[in-house]
């Protein structure tokens, strides 16, 4: 069996209007529920094997913080741009090109495309995954390559409004 988490960044802040969009920040919020949320989720599934992070830096820094939750040397965090820029199949292309000796991976993306991908699961709908919310999924294969929308599904939904 796979399990995979897909976590949307934390708050980012609108503080420095002239930045990149791939470069705005956390903001306090952000910077406060990350770590909570990361204790959170270790507490439901201890043991992440690897964690990919969009480049975006709100959402590297929600991996980051979520990293030292897990004892992961942030240097360890693979960036991957299709989950920045990408869709709902890329998301599942880098769950399905994950290494077979990983049991459990967690990526850390944005909106849509995060509420996109929880959708594309039979019997869900969720209007929208808020910041800092997370996903988390269970296949019933046993190889990545196999992972797809028919044999895994949604068994929670961590919402730091609601959850913490």
């Amino acid at each position: 069996m796979k399990n995979f988490i897909l976590v949307r960044h934390a708050k980012s802040s609108w503080d420095f209007p002239n930045l990149k969009d791939i470069d705005r920040p956390l903001n306090a919020r952000g910077k406060r529920d990350a770590p909570k949320m990361a204790m959170l989720l270790k507490g439901i599934v201890p043991k992440i094997d690897i964690i990919y992070a969009s480049p975006g830096k709100r959402a590297h820094d929600t991996a980051i913080a979520f990293s030292e939750a897990y004892d992961i040397d942030k240097k360890d965090i693979s960036i991957e741009t299709n989950l920045y820029f990408g869709s709902e199949t890329d998301i599942m292309d880098i769950i399905q090109a994950s290494p077979e000796e990983a049991d459990t991976i967690a990526m850390y993306s944005h909106n849509p495309t995060s509420t996109y991908f929880v959708n594309s699961f039979d019997g869900m709908v969720l209007d929208n995954l808020p910041t800092c919310g997370i996903a988390i999924f269970e296949s019933s294969v046993d190889n990545w390559k196999e992972v797809n929308y028919e044999n895994s599904k949604v068994i929670k939904i961590l919402r730091p409004k609601f959850d913490l």
